[in-house]
């Protein structure tokens, strides 16, 4: 799996930057956004799930909680 850089000169180059709230974080395309198109790349970073440990697992269809998916999802929107 490829590693995605913290380095921001090397995102930004690439149109990309991070947004963060809590511990949640995810990668924004910057000319998406310019143009007024709401938009975040998820990470697995800040959530409650326990697979693997503090997951943000945002997916409706697998053995997690659903009390755990719901939180998740209410993190990562508050990046909005």
């Amino acid at each position: 799996m490829e590693i995605i850089t913290d380095d921001a000169t090397e995102l930004l180059r690439a149109g990309f930057h991070w947004r963060e709230s809590g511990a949640v974080r995810a990668l924004v395309c910057a000319p998406l956004e310019q143009v007024g198109f709401a938009n975040a790349f998820s990470t697995r970073l800040g959530g409650v799930s326990r697979m693997p440990q503090d997951a943000l697992n945002l997916a409706g269809f697998n053995e997690d909680e659903a009390e755990n998916i719901y939180e998740n999802r209410r993190r990562f929107l508050k990046l909005f």
